[in-house]
């Protein structure tokens, strides 16, 4: 089974089950892909079709259809458990590091390697296992974008004229949001890092292809429902009838009480964007360069955050010097019409 590839008992039988009707990888592959979210690669596929057709492999392939390993679990002897207790030790105070981080940590702490060998990379990581330790995954949104719901989401957003669009998103104060700042996808601009001295701060903003409007709230609390409907209340003043609402699939979002307050305020104009797609979201720009002119005046920022905040937001508001830069953050829309980019 390939590194890194997690699969349900059901989807294993389903693609022997393909294997063994005589379809091809790329038609399993294409099945599975229109199927179901949890894609399997081509390339995986491949390697199980290279299984399946193995003779010799008999008792591989039951034991990997069956969820079983015969062979049982590997004896660790008790002197390869020896730097256990430091693995711990590192891993509590940095659970976001790659195992190969982990090892220059240990390498640090071991020292002198002449007695006790530096263990492997894959050691780490069984030490790690056999913790049971709680790590925090590095995630990237690339990687759970479904192409069918993003091509329905832009074949929708066709029929709206782009300076109609009123993008609407949130940034969290809980600490998880903040720490750790990766599991970012190469490229994408999403910055939600609100962290300024010992606080994190959220704001709630909308953006147009005039720049923000000028109702953004800044809290020294997380985002709630309560928060949402409190600043939609505020946006109403600034909207048109021609207005649409995009919105992400946050949680604070989604609930009944949001959806009754954006039902209301854009009176059934507004669409969800694609799950994880930040990059189909031109609000996420926005918040990178309002975030980049605080770090400008960071020295001011750590005496009195929230006015930093809003003066920073105010600088990329509709009218204000900054806010014609947001247009072209709209560009991917514009494209998607067939209209000349700015």
């Amino acid at each position: 089974m390939p590194k890194g590839t997690h699969l349900s008992k059901e989807r294993k039988q389903l693609i022997f089950s393909h294997f063994s009707s005589g379809k091809t990888p790329e038609e399993c592959h294409e099945f599975l892909f229109l199927g179901s979210n949890n894609v399997c690669t081509l390339k995986h596929i491949k390697k199980l079709y290279g299984l399946f057709r193995n003779p010799i492999k008999v008792d591989d392939k039951i034991d990997y259809l069956a969820d079983t390993n015969c062979r049982g679990a590997k004896r660790v002897s008790s002197h390869e458990q020896w730097y256990d207790g430091l693995v711990e030790s590192i891993n509590n105070k940095h659970k976001t590091v790659k195992r190969a981080v982990v090892r220059q940590h240990l390498e640090d702490l071991i020292g002198d390697t002449s007695l006790n060998p530096l263990p492997s990379v894959n050691s780490v990581g069984r030490s790690l296992i056999r913790l049971n330790a709680k790590r925090k995954r590095c995630t990237y949104y690339s990687d759970c974008q479904d192409a069918v719901q993003v091509f329905d989401f832009m074949d929708r957003m066709k029929a709206i004229d782009t300076d109609y669009i009123v993008n609407i998103d949130e940034t969290s104060a809980k600490s998880s949001k903040f720490r750790p700042i990766y599991g970012r996808g190469v490229g994408e601009v999403i910055v939600k890092e609100w962290h300024i001295g010992n606080k994190t701060y959220s704001a709630i903003a909308a953006m147009t292809t005039l720049g923000f409007l000028p109702c953004t709230k800044v809290y020294e609390v997380a985002c709630e429902s309560a928060t949402i409907q409190h600043f939609l209340t505020g946006l109403e003043l600034y909207l048109l009838p021609t207005s649409l609402g995009l919105l992400d699939n946050a949680s604070v979002n989604t609930c009944e009480e949001s959806l009754q307050a954006v039902n209301r305020v854009f009176d059934g104009r507004w669409a969800r964007n694609a799950p994880y797609s930040p990059r189909l979201a031109p609000i996420e720009r926005g918040f990178s360069l309002v975030w980049n002119l605080v770090r400008e005046r960071w020295e001011e920022a750590q005496q009195d955050p929230i006015r930093v905040l809003l003066e920073c937001f105010k600088y990329y508001e509709v009218g204000s010097p900054g806010g014609s830069t947001c247009s072209a953050f709209f560009n991917v829309y514009r494209r998607n019409r067939g209209e000349t980019t700015v």
